[in-house]
């Protein structure tokens, strides 16, 4: 269960092995940096965005 394979589930076991970005995983780095999940979401927006135009060839669909 997780939020990027496209499955549409956001939570999940973060203490699992596998890969997959869950909503708890995300709790966890809003607390170590005293944030909110609503900026830890935004950040990583934001990091992606800037990413996507500094390195499109990365971003370009297979």
């Amino acid at each position: 269960m997780c939020m990027d394979c496209g499955c549409g589930v956001a939570h999940g076991d973060p203490e699992r092995s596998d890969p997959h970005l869950v909503v708890e995983t995300l709790r966890k780095m809003a607390e170590a940096d005293g944030s909110s999940l609503s900026q830890v979401l935004a950040n990583i927006n934001e990091s992606a965005e800037k990413d996507r135009a500094e390195h499109p060839d990365e971003w370009a669909q297979a």
